[in-house]
């Protein structure tokens, strides 16, 4: 017969899904606390980003203001950019982490859980049956002597 099924095993498993769980907690926390930081091209233009790219600052060089508004336009844009780059860039890199983390599949031990599972079903099935047929031989035992 293949491969039995252990409770091991199973403590196994469930201690490995345990820790994936408060992997998967803590490195939500962590997105939650991911701030991305961009500088525009002339360094006049600063900006923060939370981890859904939504802006959280902007801080202004006072010498932007002497410049046009179509400059200041495209020093915005390449700071928020660079921001939200930079925030995708953290998410990318924790979320790896907590990937390249991660427990083994545990495709492999579903099917020989399964299938311990089941030989532990076909095993109490046999035993009841074996059981029921002592009652029953029991029963008829006693039916016999009462008559």
């Amino acid at each position: 017969m293949g491969h039995e099924f252990t409770f091991e095993e199973l403590d196994n498993a469930t201690y490995a899904m345990e820790r994936a769980a408060r992997r998967v907690e803590d490195a939500k926390a962590e997105l939650d606390a991911i701030v991305g930081e961009g500088v525009s091209a002339g360094g006049h233009v600063r900006v923060t980003t939370d981890v859904s790219g939504r802006m959280l600052s902007i801080r202004l060089d006072p010498r932007v203001m002497k410049r046009g508004s179509g400059e200041l336009a495209d020093e915005l844009m390449v700071a928020v950019r660079r921001a939200q780059d930079d925030g995708d860039a953290q998410r990318e890199r924790l979320m790896s982490g907590v990937l390249d983390g991660a427990e083994p599949s545990l495709d492999a031990f579903d099917g020989r859980s399964r299938r311990g599972f089941d030989g532990i079903v076909d095993a109490h099935s046999r035993a009841m049956d074996e059981s029921e047929a002592k009652l029953n031989e029991v029963i008829r035992r006693i039916e016999n002597d009462l008559d």
